[in-house]
């Protein structure tokens, strides 16, 4: 039964766990608005380079943090001298690699530039090195943040995320309405609500526990966080390489066009990941201990409304925003984006079973078998997504991101079940999001990519109605259920 303090919490950690992706949807009108096509995609390539380097400068440490709190958390002496490393671990590691960039990193800025279109030219004084110590500062935010999800401190991790919100929005507004036409105000709008939720984290962390370094953790970080560092750089490959790759055969305004189509869909993103950062817990809790009946049911529930959830929202949602979008964004170019939307709304249903099927890797540190799942995966996104925008431009580069997100699925299933073969269910899992993929694909097809709307409004209905149909006879069950939890007392 869905409990009231679950239903609570899930509603923080999507709210709250999404306002630094919300912070660049707030801004979007803005950045639209006050830059030219160009400079916003120019600036989208800077944002990709900032997520790549917080992955180095994280080193794997926001997924290990947690683990071993759910490790530990029984043993405060072992916890505290673990997390103590680990933040002075990262203190090391971003020192590095901030001089390190001082030394090689216009250089291979150079390289890009004069390897690709003359059109997309990125600087690495002062935009490049503004970029690295951004994902330096937020690496440690993303560390500490992530500690709190497993500590299922909701509270602290709202008010957190609310202070880096507020930081950001208020910063890049005022130096930008200052700097129009310019991407100082992006630019130092991100670096300076960087360097505040940096010293933040740092002050927490200090105060709750204590700093101290110890080696003889690092055998156990490299044998998790080594593998994990290169799984999440693969993931960064497929969430953003194509952003790079149609940079470099087009130009910066058919990046923006791209980019800003992937952001009007961000809010399926701040769903997924709320509903994923609510789910991790109690799933990681349940297999922690000995399996039973029950708790297999509780586990496949919530895996069953993951995916539901996201295969009826993320139609329902975007068929909105042709409307809603002309409302702030003024400039016609932009528009050019709708005609993405059907194909890319489906490729994010994938996402919520890819995240599924790498829970058991995450719980059992496994992250070599993660390397594995996204290595073929990021391969395949490079070479199609290279063939497709160099023959087919931006339709191209659409086409190749669903395509990829099947294949992901089939390499994180068969390296989890090495180790846990999870209690799914195939029709609601598997046949379901292809009948809603084929039907939405052949109506494209059938229509033509400027009639959105149409194929928008059929994408809802026949998702709406198959989840119905694949979903009936739990629909009134969990109605029930969250009634009767959304009436119990609060639970303090």
């Amino acid at each position: 039964m869905i409990k009231r303090q679950f239903i609570s919490k899930s509603l923080i950690y999507t709210i709250t766990g999404a306002l630094p992706l919300a912070s660049g949807l707030v801004l979007l009108p803005f950045y639209t608005n006050w830059l030219t096509s160009d400079q916003f995609g120019i600036f989208a390539l800077y944002i990709a380079i900032t997520m790549f380097l917080q992955v180095i400068f994280n080193f794997g440490f926001d997924n290990y943090i947690g683990i071993s709190f759910i490790d530990n958390k029984n043993n405060p002496a072992v916890l505290t001298e673990i997390i103590g490393t680990i933040v002075l671990s990262l203190l090391i590691i971003g020192t590095f690699v901030i001089l390190s960039s001082l030394l090689v990193g216009e250089s291979i800025f150079n390289l890009f530039n004069n390897s690709g279109s003359q059109k997309t030219q990125l600087l690495f004084f002062p935009y490049g090195l503004m970029a690295v110590v951004t994902a330096f500062f937020n690496s440690m935010f993303k560390t500490y943040t992530s500690l709190l999800i497993y500590q299922q401190r909701s509270n602290k991790y709202m008010f957190m995320n609310l202070f880096n919100f507020i930081l950001t929005i208020s910063i890049s507004l005022t130096w930008l309405s200052l700097n129009k036409y310019s991407l100082q105000g992006p630019m130092w709008g991100r670096l300076l609500s960087g360097t505040g939720i940096f010293f933040l984290a740092i002050f927490y962390f200090n105060r709750e526990y204590r700093l101290r370094f110890s080696g003889r953790y690092w055998p156990l970080f490299r044998k998790f966080c080594t593998f994990l560092v290169f799984y999440q750089l693969l993931s960064w490959t497929l969430a953003n390489i194509d952003k790079f790759i149609i940079g470099h055969f087009l130009s910066p305004t058919d990046v923006a066009i791209f980019d800003f189509a992937i952001k009007c869909l961000v809010v399926i993103e701040f769903l997924q990941n709320g509903l994923s950062s609510a789910i991790i817990p109690l799933v990681f809790g349940n297999w922690t201990n000995e399996p039973t009946e029950q708790s297999k049911a509780d586990v496949r529930k919530y895996f069953n409304g993951f995916s539901a959830v996201s295969i009826i929202a993320i139609p329902l949602y975007t068929i909105a925003v042709p409307f809603l979008v002309p409302l702030i964004v003024k400039n016609t170019i932009y528009y050019e984006s709708f005609k993405f939307l059907p194909i890319l709304g489906l490729g994010f249903m994938f996402i919520s079973l890819r995240q599924i099927y790498s829970f058991p890797l995450l719980a059992k540190k496994r992250s070599d078998l993660l390397t594995m799942a996204f290595a073929f995966s990021a391969l395949a996104q490079v070479l199609l997504t290279v063939i497709a925008v160099k023959f087919f431009g931006l339709m191209g580069a659409v086409w190749a991101s669903l395509l990829t997100k099947p294949i992901q699925i089939v390499f994180m299933y068969m390296e989890s079940r090495k180790i846990m073969e999870l209690d799914l269910s195939l029709k609601k899992q598997i046949i379901l999001p292809l009948l809603v993929t084929i039907s939405v694909i052949i109506v494209y097809i059938v229509l033509s990519p400027s009639d959105y709307f149409w194929v928008l409004l059929f994408y809802a209905i026949i998702s709406t109605v198959l989840t119905y149909l694949f979903y009936r006879r739990e629909i009134p069950e969990f109605y029930l259920s969250a009634i009767k939890a959304l009436k119990t007392k609060k639970i303090t």
